[in-house]
């Protein structure tokens, strides 16, 4: 009787459920940053320790989110710790049509730097365009994961002649946020959108939608910079941290 009750269970099919909000999403966070953190002390400095694959945008972004926020609470342990290496950052991987490809796509120069347009001036900039519809197309990340603050986070591009990024930036003080505390100079959230600075800086999560996975077979030059985020790239600036493939 009992190899038969084994012999009918092996044909079942179990269904395990868990309601919205049973802890299903804090589980696997909870593991990875286990797993970021673990990286770190056995000295993996850099470079992807997890891929997170959704099939709906809108829930990549409702997830990205909550990951950052994970992400920020592991960062600042990792500070507090005094564990090695570079910060634990998020890779939004989803491509055109919700975020750029590249530095020279459509738009982007439309986003202003640092000097052009101070943080301190974001509760007014943001309302005017062009920079308004960029930054409503463009900004994933609209409370910063440090200091949850209602300080506006801003949208900002490196100026013209160094290293090509755009990046989020909190707007609240050094009083309020540790981030920014932490950092003399305004410091972009270890946060990325474009493409170009993903596979360059090569995040500790890389999260986004599953058909971005077909990327890797449109090209050979997109093969070698997803191989390369991987661990494969052969080379990788001093200066600015970037890969080169």
């Amino acid at each position: 009787l009992f190899k038969d009750d084994v012999a009918q269970q092996a044909n079942a099919v179990t269904l395990l459920y868990f309601a919205t909000g049973g802890g299903k999403s804090e589980a696997f966070l909870g593991l990875l940053l286990f797993v970021l953190l673990l990286d770190r002390l056995r000295g993996k400095a850099r470079g992807v320790s997890a891929l997170m694959r959704y099939p709906l945008r809108l829930l990549t972004l409702q997830q990205a989110r909550r990951t950052m926020t994970v992400l920020a609470a592991g960062e600042l342990q990792r500070i507090d710790r005094g564990y090695p290496r570079e910060p634990l950052s998020l890779g939004f991987w989803v491509g055109s049509g919700n975020t750029p490809n590249w530095h020279g796509d459509d738009g982007l120069s439309h986003i202003p730097t640092l000097a052009q347009t101070p943080l301190s001036g974001e509760s007014t900039a943001k309302e005017l365009p062009p920079y308004a519809n960029y930054r409503k197309q463009w900004l994933k990340i609209e409370e910063c994961p440090f200091c949850r603050s209602e300080a506006p986070v801003a949208l900002r591009r490196s100026p013209r002649g160094a290293e090509k990024l755009l990046g989020h930036y909190c707007t609240a003080t050094k009083e309020v946020c540790r981030w920014n505390r932490l950092h003399a100079d305004p410091t972009p959230l270890p946060f990325y959108i474009v493409d170009e600075d993903i596979y360059g800086l090569a995040p500790s999560v890389l999260l986004g939608t599953v058909d971005k996975l077909a990327v890797i077979g449109q090209s050979y030059r997109t093969i070698r910079l997803v191989f390369g985020m991987f661990g494969l790239a052969p080379f990788r600036s001093r200066a600015s941290g970037r890969l080169h493939t």
